[in-house]
C-alpha cells in the first residue's frame, strides 16, 4: 500500500471478531487488511451520494419483490431441504477448520 497508515485501537464484539478472524483465514489476508478493506466499504456506503443509496435501495426492494414472488409460487409449503445432510456438511466443514487451525499450531 502505498499511503501513510495510521495506528487505532478498535474495540469489537467477539463475534464481530471472529468473522473478521475468519474472513482474514480465507482470503489469506491479515486481519487488519481484511478490517481496512470492511472498514473503507461500510464507509463508502454511510457517505455516498442520495443516488447511491437509492440505488442500493432499489435493488434490495427487488430482491424482496424475488422473494415474495418465489414464496408465493411455494404456496406457503416448506421448503425441500434435507436437514441431515445440512447438518453433516456443516459437521464437515467445522472439522476440516479444526484440523486446519491444528496444522497451524
Amino acid at each position: 500500500m502505498d499511503t501513510r497508515l495510521h495506528r487505532t485501537q478498535l474495540l469489537l464484539d467477539p463475534a464481530q471478531h471472529q468473522l473478521l478472524a475468519r474472513l482474514a483465514r480465507q482470503k489469506k489476508r491479515s486481519l487488519s487488511d481484511v478490517a481496512r478493506e470492511a472498514l473503507a466499504l461500510g464507509l463508502q456506503a454511510l457517505s455516498g451520494s442520495p443516488e447511491a443509496h437509492w440505488k442500493r435501495r432499489t435493488i434490495a426492494l427487488g430482491r424482496a419483490d424475488r422473494l415474495r414472488r418465489t414464496m408465493r409460487r411455494r404456496r406457503g409449503r416448506p421448503l425441500q431441504v434435507d436437514i441431515a445432510a445440512l447438518i453433516n456438511e456443516t459437521r464437515e466443514e467445522r472439522n476440516a477448520a479444526i484440523i486446519r487451525a491444528s496444522h497451524r499450531d
